[in-house]
């Protein structure tokens, strides 16, 4: 006999009508969440760039006086793309700068994109979103280009589509990676294998303190370094709204190059300033070179140089003090302040900007560029003399 229970459930009750079940809601596959993840990030980075450009018009409110829409919108996306370190050309100059501040807000963007369009995604596939972005940031610079004579602008649709999927790629596997649970505890399991060769362990642990430290300090310094400037009477003379927004927006993306910058001339790295640019076979400008040597008396080379000295003899001392496997103090020191010098390095290579880099060879008009391979050698001398310094004072303090 059928179900009595089944049979009432079909049947409807008397001068009623049958109600039909809601049909099971069907979730995307394929590639379509990972498209919708790559939209997203590129809608946000847009917004980012639009947000720029409004900036730069509060700042020369007769910028782009009388352009169209579709103007406008090239604006913003060849600003948009720049953010990502895509070279920008202006006829014969190449702009290449990469805001840092503004390129993490972008990876927040990308990691909100990814959390609400992908379930439980794998490392493997979720690379196929910065597939999909660079593709579409690609086909972008090469639609929207002002095409002004005899000066194009343009950004270069191969690094737009280069650069492109590798940032938005690194950033959706960060963002998948920092999920619980599941084939997504990728970090946990990195650090469970660390913590396995204890001296490894230790040796990031003290990297993290040495580079933790170097920024917090060089950040210190670097605001001294303004309330000074402007006790002085330095900056600008007449600050309206519009240009109180502005440079409150352009130290919020490009606060941590100058913090980088910071270092970098911290450890004795120099740092290229000014401008220089060949021309036609002639060099327009001036490149000057900064380093502790070149300050204004003791107190800043000393105020500078105290701030290496410092970060990483405290990661020292926290080795003395912390350590597992004390008898064994240089290996874990020598793993650290690689680590570390890297760390700085890679920081350093990102964080320069230059006008005019592909004419110019290594200089370029506007320069602000710590020299990365200096960076490595002077952070790795610093972070192992702190580091027996502070490891020395935390044995003979016990």
């Amino acid at each position: 006999m059928p179900d009595s229970d089944a049979t009432s459930r079909i049947q409807p009750p008397a001068g009623g009508t049958v109600e039909q079940p809601l049909a099971p809601i069907r979730r995307p596959h394929g590639l379509i969440p990972y498209a919708e993840a790559a939209a997203l990030s590129f809608l946000g980075l847009l917004a980012l760039g639009a947000a720029l450009l409004v900036v730069v018009k509060l700042q020369y409110t007769r910028l782009g006086s009388g352009a169209d829409p579709v103007e406008m919108l090239t604006s913003v996306i060849i600003l948009s793309l720049a953010v990502l370190r895509i070279p920008v050309h202006i006829g014969e100059l190449t702009i290449t700068v990469l805001p840092l501040g503004a390129l993490a807000g972008f990876a927040l963007i990308v990691s909100w994109a990814c959390r609400s369009t992908l379930r439980d995604p794998s490392i493997e596939r979720v690379t196929l979103v910065g597939l999909l972005f660079g593709m579409v940031a690609g086909l972008a610079a090469l639609a929207f280009r002002h095409r002004f004579e005899p000066d194009p602008i343009f950004a270069g649709a191969p690094s737009a589509f280069f650069l492109g999927a590798l940032w938005v790629a690194l950033f959706a596997a960060w963002s998948v990676a920092s999920r619980s649970g599941g084939s997504t505890g990728l970090l946990r399991r990195a650090r469970d294998r660390l913590r396995a060769g204890t001296w490894l362990w230790e040796a990031v642990r003290a990297a993290t303190i040495m580079l933790g430290g170097t920024i917090l300090l060089a950040t210190g310094a670097g605001l001294i370094w303004v309330i000074v400037t402007l006790l002085r009477g330095g900056g600008p003379q007449e600050l309206d709204l519009g240009g109180l927004v502005a440079a409150t927006v352009y130290v919020a993306a490009f606060a941590p190059n100058l913090v980088v910058a910071a270092a970098a001339l911290s450890l004795g790295a120099p740092l290229e300033v000014g401008a220089g640019l060949t021309v036609r076979g002639r060099v327009r400008g001036t490149v000057q070179e900064l380093s502790i040597a070149s300050g204004e008396g003791f107190a800043p080379t000393l105020l500078m140089v105290a701030i290496p000295i410092a970060a990483c003899a405290t990661a020292g001392y926290w080795l003395s003090r912390n350590a597992a496997a004390p008898a064994r103090p240089l290996k874990v020191l020598a793993a650290a302040s690689g680590l570390f010098a890297c760390a700085l390095t890679v920081l350093s290579w990102l964080g320069e900007a230059r006008l005019g880099a592909q004419l110019a060879a290594d200089r370029g008009f506007g320069v602000v560029a710590p020299d990365a391979p200096s960076v490595f050698v002077m952070g790795m001398i610093w972070a192992i003399t702190g580091g027996l310094l502070g490891w020395t004072l935390g044995r003979r303090g016990a």
